[in-house]
């Protein structure tokens, strides 16, 4: 059983591109012939997955403990900044992610902080500057905490199946600057985050979410609403044991 994330990622680098393109045809080819299903989480992956191995590919996408990643009261999120180290009293735009050049961490660093402090974490990067905070590594169970403090989260990067990062952002009521993935599509509605289609309008949406507390409001709301409604782990647990009985069903009686 495969489940596969993000399919073929096109890089700057065409060395890396071709690295990439054999890795596929050596190692991803053979393993895909010898899986017994193939699922995704992302629509763009399962329609490349399906072109190029004409087999059925299962879409099943991941939950997000709702229960854990929250919205919290005011004075709770001053307590965890405190806790953080972070600004009590600054707008925080949170930016997750490893150090990778699809994360397009430069063009969030690129944005001048007028009037709010850049987070990031997810790599020792040991980033320096006016404004922002480098919290490095920080273990998943300090996670919830850290989208409670967050007032507006980045996400610009590219060739993703569908960060667990950006459900549980959205599950804490955090709102979404994010580049937009066709492979979004079902699993997560435009309307329930700043969608966008090119770099220039992340950071676009990253001023307009800062400079408007209401439109920061709208989203928390419509990005929780849809967590609860849609993104039940019990959901995901009961299609993958489904798949596994039927495939089970089929290896029994091929026997």
């Amino acid at each position: 059983m495969i489940t596969e994330h993000v399919g073929f990622v096109r890089y700057k680098r065409h060395a890396i591109n071709a690295v990439e393109r054999m890795a596929w045809s050596l190692v991803g080819d053979r393993t895909v012939r010898r899986a017994a299903a193939l699922t995704t989480y992302n629509a763009r992956v399962k329609t490349w997955l399906e072109s190029r191995y004409a087999r059925p590919v299962h879409y099943i996408g991941n939950g997000v403990e709702f229960a854990r990643f929250r919205p919290r009261p005011l004075e709770e999120r001053w307590a965890i900044r405190r806790q953080l180290g972070l600004p009590e009293h600054e707008v925080l735009v949170l930016f997750v992610g490893r150090a990778s050049e699809k994360k397009n961490l430069d063009a969030v660093l690129a944005l001048p902080r007028e009037g709010w402090t850049l987070v990031v974490c997810g790599a020792e990067r040991g980033l320096k500057g006016d404004r922002i905070v480098d919290l490095g590594i920080l273990p998943h169970a300090k996670m919830p905490d850290l989208f409670a403090a967050a007032d507006v989260m980045v996400n610009p990067s590219t060739g993703e199946g569908f960060p667990l990062a950006i459900q549980e952002a959205v599950a804490a009521g955090v709102p979404l600057a994010l580049l937009w993935d066709e492979g979004y599509d079902g699993w997560l509605p435009r309307d329930a985050v700043a969608a966008c289609d090119d770099l220039t309008a992340v950071q676009a949406a990253v001023r307009a979410l800062v400079a408007s507390p209401e439109a920061r409001a709208r989203l928390s709301r419509a990005g929780r609403d849809w967590a609860v409604r849609q993104w039940s782990w019990d959901a995901t647990v009961n299609a993958y044991e489904e798949l596994y009985r039927d495939r089970l069903h089929d290896y029994t009686r091929a026997r």
